[in-house]
């Protein structure tokens, strides 16, 4: 068994925005295959490599029949033939093939290979990247769920509201030109993906219609936690992203600041100075699979009695781990009596731990990848942030000043050793609109003169810093 292969809990996909904000034309099964590449791939890789993926994780079940074979078989094949398209500068799109196939053998193993033209956009992501764990789309039904979920995850929780048009909405998920009728692509596509999202995802996802004429324009998506589905380190790593070439009617909500990087449209920042909490949704019903789920949907060698009484006694990612172990073990002759056996003797609890670990680990370098590229964001931003704040702060004071503080200022400064000092008294009584630099002189002289303490120490850029960011500058 492939040794990456572990809990869907600790598995991360891991992509480019350029591929999140592009045409897809996959079907489920297509995107099982893709996903399932994408959470083998290692944090340090440099290259693609052959990657075998038992056919039983692509269909969703352990114990497949013909058709179930001959689906996967021909998923596979067609996904060589597919391509995804990516947006250009100039508002255009441009073809990629993504990746291409072996088949698959007897042993029920595809294999495949993502093409070399798409290493940007999965080898090495250091930013503009959405991240998320396979667990949270791997038991959604529906191709249009996966694709809405992978959006809505994209910079959450920092953006907690996504708008896009109509149009661009239908072309991202790639019916341009199916469901003519409103109501229709209402009921068979956005009200299924957002229930199912809802049902069993990390997110919960509510939307409203802005309307023209009767005629709607644009959909309105609102993002929050999920309640106890909701994994912190999941979907936050999405915020770590800038936005690459986002839909122009993305918003900026007014509680969270944003900035420009790249040369591309804005993004959010990590940092925001009001901590937000986040509400709790609805309560919403469980479906009754999640009480005692089987991996898959069927089962050859452990029923769901079985998997139920097994769950209830040992960690159900567990007893996963052990059952795809021995799914591709055709030497058991007695798999489930070899199940019950390794678990009670406990011959995968070391690997299940040992994957845990790495998984953390995992994580936890992206969440300090993240904090150190956040933070080098807010560094690079504060000149410009800090000029707008002082000249602000400046400009108040100076619309209180009264003729008789311009008159104390002129007369402390005309003797002033400094010659561009001695240049703004001179300024001030030309007659004439004085500079930016002397108006500034003055608003600090006002400051030091009137201002608070905390005024007065917001002079300095590193205090800002300091009280604005808590960070060193």
């Amino acid at each position: 068994m492939d040794s990456n292969v572990f809990s869907l809990d600790y598995k991360l996909v891991k992509k480019s925005n350029h591929i999140i904000n592009a045409r897809q034309n996959f079907s489920l099964m297509q995107q099982r295959i893709i996903l399932l590449m994408c959470s083998r791939i290692g944090e340090n890789d440099q290259e693609f490599k052959w990657t075998r993926i038992p056919i039983q994780e692509i269909a969703g079940k352990t114990r497949l029949n013909g058709s179930d074979y001959e689906k996967v078989k021909r998923a596979a094949m067609e996904l060589v033939e597919c391509n995804i398209e990516l947006r250009t500068g100039d508002g255009g799109w441009q073809k990629l093939p993504f990746l291409t196939t072996r088949g698959h053998d007897r042993k029920g193993i595809v294999e495949a290979k993502f093409v070399e033209d798409a290493k940007p956009f999965l080898l090495g992501l250091k930013e503009r990247y959405t991240a998320y764990f396979l667990k949270n789309v791997y038991q959604l039904k529906n191709v249009h769920s996966l694709r809405l979920y992978e959006l809505m995850a994209q910079y959450f929780p920092k953006i907690k509201e996504r708008r896009f048009s109509l149009e661009d909405f239908k072309d991202l998920l790639y019916i341009r030109n199916c469901y003519p009728k409103y109501s229709a692509f209402k009921k068979h596509v956005l009200e299924k993906a957002v229930s199912e999202i809802n049902a069993t995802s990390d997110l919960f996802v509510t939307y409203e219609e802005r309307r023209e004429k009767r005629q709607v324009l644009e959909i309105i998506f609102s993002i929050r936690a999920n309640g106890d589905r909701a994994l912190t380190s999941a979907t936050a790593s999405a915020t770590v992203s800038a936005t690459p070439t986002a839909p122009k009617t993305e918003p900026v909500t007014e509680d969270v600041p944003h900035e420009v990087v790249d040369s591309v449209p804005v993004a959010p920042t990590l940092f925001d100075s009001v901590e937000e909490k986040i509400p709790e949704p609805e309560e919403t019903k469980e479906p009754i699979r999640q009480e005692a789920q089987p991996p898959y949907e069927d089962i050859n060698f452990c029923s769901e009695a079985t998997f139920k009484k097994l769950t209830s006694r040992y960690d159900e990612d567990l007893v996963r781990l052990a059952i795809r172990a021995i799914a591709e073990r055709p030497d058991i002759v007695n798999p489930t009596g070899y199940l019950i056996k390794s678990l009670s003797e406990g011959y995968f609890n070391d690997r299940m731990e040992q994957e845990k670990k790495v998984a953390r680990e995992k994580i936890k370098r992206l969440e300090e990848t993240r904090r150190i590229e956040e933070l080098k964001r807010i560094k690079d931003r504060i000149p410009e942030e800090y000029d707008l704040f002082r000249k602000t702060m400046l400009a108040k004071y100076r619309e209180k000043a009264t003729d008789d503080d311009l008159a104390e200022y002129l007369f402390e400064i005309e003797d002033h050793d400094d010659m561009v000092v001695r240049r703004i008294h001179d300024d001030f009584l030309s007659g004439n609109e004085p500079s930016s630099l002397s108006k500034s002189h003055f608003g600090v002289w006002l400051v030091k003169r009137y201002g608070t303490q905390k005024d007065m120490e917001m002079l300095d850029v590193k205090n800002y810093a300091m009280h604005r960011y808590g960070i060193d500058y």
